[in-house]
């Protein structure tokens, strides 16, 4: 589901004792698409104000809108991080959790949903109650929140040791939030440059450089960080990208 991950499972590190076996077949890679009616910043049921590529501005209010929910200050100066994920560790979110004393320094906020593994849940649970002003955490599955937190932070975290294709980088993309990823898999596919920040080792080290990245364009280069939201939002995300890719490869056989 992504031409990166079509590479990477011929490798011994990802090809889980297949990768003898692909490398002597022909394979290929093709990303998934979202629904970019459910993920519409235009008309979204779930959050504050509606914005386009166009005119941004309305992002502001689902910003202030998920600040509300979190009881923090809108300080547009301080980024808001956001991550909505499965809680294991394959998504890398130890990565984060080791960070989180780092984040009044940096400086940056964090916002948290997800359930999963007991021992991720408890080290974002005791974040939260020992950072207050910096740390949210929701343990939990809530389909309503997700669309608030991805469309009301700044940037995405998405710090996955694997991803074979990835959904949630596209979301964000679709609703102008920057996603911060480690390049592997469909990550790797969907976030270049012009949209994002990506990371090559999956290290505390190489996600605390591309956080600050992302903080240093987000407060110093506010044109860039605009351009790259509207990149994002331009891009065809949608079942009707990859379908046409499909369609192509069936024809080609």
């Amino acid at each position: 589901v992504s031409p990166t991950y079509a590479r990477e499972i011929r490798t011994p590190k990802f090809g889980a004792n297949l990768d003898g076996f692909l490398r002597r077949r022909r394979l290929y890679g093709i990303l998934n698409g979202i629904d970019t009616e459910e993920w519409n910043p235009a008309n979204d049921p779930h959050v504050q104000g509606s914005w386009s590529a166009d005119d941004l501005s309305g992002k502001d209010e689902a910003r202030a809108d998920l600040m509300s929910v979190c009881q923090w200050p809108d300080r547009k100066d301080v980024p808001t991080l956001g991550i909505v994920s499965r809680m294991t560790s394959q998504k890398g979110l130890d990565l984060v959790a080791a960070l989180v004393p780092e984040l009044h320094a940096i400086p940056a906020r964090l916002v948290v949903l997800g359930t999963g593994q007991p021992e991720l849940e408890d080290a974002f649970k005791r974040a939260a109650r020992y950072h207050q002003q910096d740390v949210r955490a929701q343990i939990a599955f809530d389909v309503p929140m997700s669309h608030k937190v991805i469309a009301g932070c700044d940037a995405l975290l998405l710090p996955s040791r694997f991803e074979p294709c990835g959904l949630t980088q596209m979301y964000a993309m679709q609703m102008g939030t920057i996603p911060i990823v480690h390049a592997t898999g469909g990550l790797a596919d969907t976030v270049d440059s012009s949209r994002g920040f990506s990371f090559d080792h999956p290290t505390v080290q190489g996600l605390r450089w591309a956080i600050d990245q992302a903080v240093q364009t987000y407060r110093r280069a506010p044109e860039r960080w605009r351009a790259m939201q509207q990149t994002s939002m331009r891009t065809d995300w949608s079942w009707a990208r990859s379908a046409r890719e499909y369609l192509a490869l069936y024809r080609s056989l």
